[in-house]
């Protein structure tokens, strides 16, 4: 019950890369001036790159309540399985999705290179994964990494996570 969430949380982070990859190349090779230049408005131009990203997320999320369902007691491990109704995990799985392309975008308008954009990117998802909860749970942790923790969105998706799961 805690890994199935701490892993999906961690994945839905990652599609940051790809965008942040894509944003980085539009501003190197000009395409982003160039589709200015078509005087196509920016909210379709974001709209555009965030909504498959979102979709691709919610995918995520379905595949990971799956293979927690039906692959891991085939590999000995107990069952995930959702308590309640589906409304609040589609509620938290579209905050989290939202959280990792606003930290996408975050990214894409820090880094100067694709390059930067991955080691910046990376490097922060695993930070927030580790602050999170996600690599450990925090439970465990010492009170001030507990209170550290609560500074992560990962941390925040997975909290939510678990209460509606406990």
């Amino acid at each position: 019950q805690h890994s199935v969430p701490a892993w999906l949380i961690f994945g839905m982070f990652f599609i940051m890369i790809p965008l942040s990859n894509v944003m980085a190349m539009e501003r190197q090779t000009n395409t982003l001036t160039r589709l200015n230049m078509a005087r196509a408005p920016a909210w379709k131009l974001l709209a555009a790159k965030l909504i498959p990203y979102f979709l691709i997320n919610q995918l995520q999320f379905a595949g990971m309540v799956v293979l927690g369902a039906w692959v891991l007691p085939l590999l000995g491990m107990p069952a995930f399985a959702l308590a309640g109704g589906w409304a609040g995990y589609a509620a938290v799985s579209c905050a989290v999705s939202l959280a990792a392309l606003g930290y996408g975008l975050l990214v894409s308008v820090v880094a100067r290179s694709t390059e930067h954009a991955v080691v910046l990117g990376g490097g922060g998802i695993i930070i927030m994964a580790a602050l999170g909860g996600v690599m450990v749970p925090v439970h465990i942790m010492p009170a001030l990494m507990q209170q550290i923790s609560q500074l992560s969105p990962m941390g925040w998706g997975l909290s939510a996570f678990q209460k509606l799961l406990l």
